[in-house]
């Protein structure tokens, strides 16, 4: 069980970052005096795929572990 949730970390820690990137430029964005919609929504693109690849990568370990328990 901690092989598999190691594994998991490793994985996701680079898109966690990623994503707390992607947040700093949307704060630092609502913060200028003129919205740039096109780099907003490139950026809200970014997010929803790492949010999704995040998800994906939750529920592959979910099944991992379950599997192991219920060998």
């Amino acid at each position: 069980m901690k092989a598999i949730k190691h594994h998991a970390k490793e994985e996701m820690r680079p898109k966690l970052r990623e994503l707390m990137g992607i947040r700093k430029q949307l704060n630092q964005l609502a913060k200028e005096p003129k919205l740039n919609e096109s780099k907003v929504d490139e950026l809200v693109h970014k997010k929803a795929e790492l949010v999704g690849a995040l998800t994906k990568e939750r529920v592959k370990t979910k099944h991992e572990m379950y599997n192991v328990l219920n060998d």
